[in-house]
């Protein structure tokens, strides 16, 4: 009973480590509205970019780039979860949790 429960935990643990390599190869990018801020993130929403405008960075702007990020970050985080439901197989998701 004992290597069965081990079996069965070794083959979920290889699946979510292939999951995770998976998901950090996912790539999204996000921009502000104003399109002077991108934020490049992976599938686990781990930020792997950000681009911004020169013209953005200037003391006097500083509450504009704020919103920006946001905006950008925000638009990613969207893009995402559009992207990894469309991957997602409800029927392969059932079979992994047993």
């Amino acid at each position: 009973m004992f290597l069965v429960k081990q079996k069965i935990y070794i083959r979920c643990r290889e699946k979510l480590v292939l999951c995770r390599k998976k998901m950090r190869e996912v790539k999204i990018s996000g921009l502000s509205d104003n399109e002077k801020v991108e934020i490049i993130i992976d599938g686990t929403q781990e930020i792997v970019d950000v681009f911004i405008a020169d013209d953005m960075v200037d003391v006097d702007k500083k509450g504009d780039l704020e919103k920006a990020v946001k905006q950008a970050m925000k638009n990613a985080q969207k893009k995402l979860q559009k992207e990894l439901m469309k991957d997602m197989d409800m029927d392969k998701l059932r079979s992994m949790l047993g």
